[in-house]
């Protein structure tokens, strides 16, 4: 199996070990090098605990007075909590994930157009909640996002939509924002980011796969866009850890890890595509390849007891 890791912008997701170069010996390299700290790491998923925070069952630290960025605004670091989406670049600096830099990784803000049991619309695309997915702002602390609230979602996507694990009320903005996958749009009329149909402006540099940060104005359920970044790291990445949900291939053989920045092709290989939700490792050196290291439950108490119990563990299958 071939893929592409995508670059440019923000850049995509996460890094873990660097591999030996072919011909030389892992004792050869340097200790920085060995350790992942000269391109750096990226780990993308939910905070499922503190201290300082653990995602994808990896504790990573940081220092006290890091800033995590976000489209709601850049924030203390320590003010992260568990829930929340981020994408994180990190070195290995004595055993522990050091994070040199963090984005609160949020796939969509605006204004809900729609509103029916466990389900949401904003800028077109579905919000999928559920009995885990916290809501946070509501009127009496039990109310749940109704029609003409502006929320942030944090959670991952599946297709066209995202499974939401912590959702926001914020005040009305200035633009809405959304954070997903490109595609070109099959009738036309613009492009698409996840589930948003993107209109008003062109993107002559994205391949399918790639992602997207679109900021703009809401039009009739589309995102009339007023600037577009692409990609979620601010440098490159070599290896990816990510939980997400993996596409089905489309007719040209590609999927993505939705969300990810990365498109892979099949080849020739016949390899089962699942579409649960799971913990992906992808390594670029060589001859670029990904992997699901385990399937993941939605249920988040089990989700957390695995990846806390096994994390470490499934983290050194990235070599």
């Amino acid at each position: 199996m071939t893929r592409r890791l995508l670059a440019g912008g923000f850049l995509t997701l996460l890094i873990f070990l660097s591999s030996a170069a072919p011909g030389h010996a892992e004792s050869e390299k340097p200790e920085e090098e060995r350790e992942g700290g000269i391109v750096g790491t990226g780990i993308v998923g939910t905070i499922t605990g503190l201290g300082s925070i653990r995602v994808n069952g990896q504790r990573i630290v940081f220092q006290s007075d890091l800033v995590a960025a976000s489209e709601l605004g850049d924030r203390p670091a320590g003010d992260l909590q568990p829930g929340e989406t981020v994408a994180v670049e990190a070195v290995r600096d004595g055993g522990e994930w050091a994070a040199r830099h963090i984005r609160q990784y949020l796939p969509v803000i605006g204004p809900v157009s729609r509103a029916s049991d466990g389900s949401l619309t904003v800028l077109g695309s579905g919000i999928e909640t559920g009995p885990d997915t916290e809501l946070i702002g509501f009127d009496g602390g039990g109310g749940t996002p109704g029609a003409g609230d502006w929320i942030a979602v944090n959670g991952l996507w599946r297709k066209d939509s995202v499974v939401a694990t912590r959702i926001e009320r914020i005040d009305p903005r200035s633009e809405a924002v959304v954070v997903g996958t490109y595609r070109p749009d099959s009738d036309g009329a613009g492009f698409m980011v996840g589930g948003t149909r993107v209109v008003g402006m062109e993107v002559r540099h994205a391949d399918l796969g790639d992602v997207l940060t679109v900021r703009g104005i809401e039009v009739q359920g589309n995102l009339r866009a007023g600037g577009v970044a692409q990609g979620l790291f601010v440098g490159p990445v070599e290896v990816l850890l990510m939980e997400g949900y993996l596409s089905q291939p489309d007719p040209s053989g590609i999927y993505t890890i939705y969300g990810s920045g990365i498109a892979a092709s099949l080849g020739d290989r016949d390899m089962p595509i699942s579409a649960d939700r799971g913990l992906y490792c992808a390594l670029a050196a060589g001859a670029p390849s990904i992997a699901e290291l385990t399937t993941l439950p939605e249920s988040e108490p089990d989700r957390r007891a695995l990846l806390d119990g096994q994390g470490e563990d499934l983290a050194l299958r990235c070599r």
